[in-house]
């Protein structure tokens, strides 16, 4: 009884992923943004053996985009690609996430997006030092997104004055027996 029930659940759930991956293919394709595709493909090999057919099908009929193409002849992504290949991996799998950011900061540093993600992956993977570093170099609008994900996660970036050193508070008698 309770497999017939996991398994609906398991190929709802399914159904559902494949179904959005189909559209974030088509988006990608729409856009020529063909070496992302590539990527969902092989995710989706690894996660549901076959259903990466149909994927794969669509992929052959990219076309890349002039920016995808000058960037690949320079071997490199375009900053797009990887603000799109990163926001695919900050669902689940962020220490990936926050490895192509460290990496795609030395290609794309002054990218808003990009810096906007690291950010995010900074602190999904707990990493506070980085999360504050990202904060900094993030467009003033999007520190929010950055602090409230950080706060989820046990990590204060928003600097904050010192308090001053708080004055020992003596009740009752001291060490040697005086009353203050």
């Amino acid at each position: 009884m309770y497999r017939a029930e996991a398994l609906e659940l398991y190929e709802a759930a399914r159904d559902a992923w494949l179904e959005g991956q189909g559209a974030r293919v088509k988006r990608l394709v729409r856009d020529g943004d063909c070496q992302a595709i590539a990527g969902i493909v092989k995710n989706t090999a690894r996660m549901f053996p076959g259903a990466e057919a149909d994927f794969a099908a669509t992929s052959e009929t990219c076309k890349p985009s002039d920016d995808s193409e000058k960037a690949n002849a320079a071997g490199k992504l375009t900053a797009k690609e990887l603000s799109a290949q990163i926001k695919a991996n900050l669902q689940g799998r962020t220490a990936l996430a926050f490895e192509q950011c460290h990496e795609g900061w030395k290609i794309v540093a002054s990218d808003e997006e990009l810096t906007t993600l690291c950010g995010l992956a900074a602190c999904k993977t707990k990493n506070e030092s980085a999360a504050r570093q990202y904060y900094k170099k993030a467009p003033l609008a999007k520190r929010g997104a950055i602090a409230q994900t950080c706060l989820r996660e046990g990590i204060d970036v928003q600097d904050k004055p010192a308090a001053p050193a708080a004055r020992p508070v003596s009740r009752g008698r001291d060490q040697r027996g005086a009353a203050p």
